[in-house]
């Protein structure tokens, strides 16, 4: 367990590292970027602004601020039974589009409040509308394809008991217009993502500006991708934890890094198992250390610790590669690039880099573009 002062020391170069994450890092939206190559070299810069920072303590282990003692145990407890079925449950398209609808006036409303003199865009009602059923739209549609993809969640993905709350209460998804996209990113604060999934319900939207720049592979991966969300909302994923080494729960803040590149590259390996390469990837540095995650703790248990929230045996399993305390030093850098730099360093310097060379040759950690 790190000393005060080493989680000091930790902290100060976190710190220190994120000012100028923050400017560099891009947090990848499932929209491909202008140039690939420009992306890339923005990914790599914040790696390495990520390492420098780090370098002087990547060899030592920090901890994670989040809930402790009773509170986090309840936390762990509750997170660790999921959910049987979202709180709001879509059985038609036509239905889930009246929530997206009752969305964007909501966001729009929360925009104009917090901005009196904002003028964002009139809601359209009539870009909500089409057919109830997704089998009955159009070939290659968002809404046919998610049929295909909700195929790919079976019990060799999502275990017996998930995938039995999948079956129950399927998602539906529904492609809407940019606008309710892009009156979420201006609230978040971030870049418009190409889809999100809307938490306590089985309703995932679609950019439907965003699906017509992309090729067939790359909508099923981006399907795939929400579709993953949603099940590790029913697994009790959603909140990332652990026991540390005296058993007791760790509920941690900051770790949507560590979801989101999970559920990208999960979605990838899926995708790319049903001949569809997407030949893109979101979120490069958060999916590089999933990836990394992957190889040390192995596919079936990262796939279990993304679906059910708990990373008590990845956690086990990088420290026993990597040292004591690597995983929660990892963790504790709270972003991707940040994860990904103590990774690393940690890998080089245990003289692991001729596995760390391998590693970095696999196709998808290759088109994430973060590493040079």
């Amino acid at each position: 367990m790190a000393e005060p002062a080493l989680k000091r020391s930790l902290g100060d170069a976190v710190g220190a590292a994120e000012a100028v994450v923050r400017q560099a890092q891009v947090v990848q939206a499932r929209v491909g970027p202008p140039s690939v190559t420009t992306e890339q070299q923005r990914v790599r810069m914040s790696v390495a602004a990520a390492t420098e920072s780090l370098r002087a303590v990547a060899g030592q282990g920090g901890r994670v601020n989040g809930a402790v003692g009773a509170d986090a145990e309840s936390r762990f407890r509750d997170s660790s039974r999921g959910f049987e079925q979202p709180g709001r449950v879509f059985r038609t398209l036509t239905t889930a589009r009246r929530h997206s609808l009752e969305e964007e006036n909501d966001l729009r409303r929360l925009i104009v409040q917090r901005n009196p003199e904002a003028r964002p865009d009139a809601v359209q009602p009539g870009d909500y509308t089409g057919p109830a059923d997704p089998r009955q739209a159009p070939a290659g549609s968002t809404e046919r394809l998610s049929v295909d993809v909700a195929g790919w969640m079976g019990r060799s993905v999502l275990g017996d008991t998930l995938a039995g709350r999948f079956a129950r209460t399927p998602p539906v998804v529904t492609e809407d217009p940019h606008r309710l996209f892009r009156f979420e990113g201006s609230l978040s604060g971030g870049m418009s993502a190409a889809g999100m999934y809307h938490p306590g319900t089985n309703h995932i939207s679609i950019d439907a500006d965003a699906m017509a720049d992309l090729p067939p592979e790359a909508r099923r991966q981006t399907i795939a991708h929400e579709m993953l969300h949603y099940a590790a909302y029913l697994g009790g994923g959603a909140t990332i934890r652990w026991r540390d080494g005296s058993g007791a729960a760790v509920v941690p803040k900051d770790m949507e890094f560590l979801h989101e590149g999970a559920t990208e590259l999960m979605s990838q390996q899926l995708s790319r198992t049903h001949g569809s390469d997407p030949g893109r990837v979101a979120y490069g540095a958060e999916t590089t250390v999933a990836f990394y995650l992957q190889q040390i703790a192995g596919a079936n248990v990262l796939g279990a610790a993304y679906l059910g929230g708990d990373f008590t045996a990845v956690r086990r399993a990088v420290d026993a590669k990597l040292g004591a305390g690597a995983f929660d030093g990892m963790a504790a850098t709270g972003s991707g690039s940040g994860a990904l730099a103590f990774m690393r360093e940690r890998m080089q310097a245990r003289g692991l880099g001729a596995e760390l060379a391998r590693w970095d040759a696999n196709p998808i950690v290759r088109t994430a573009g973060a590493i040079d």
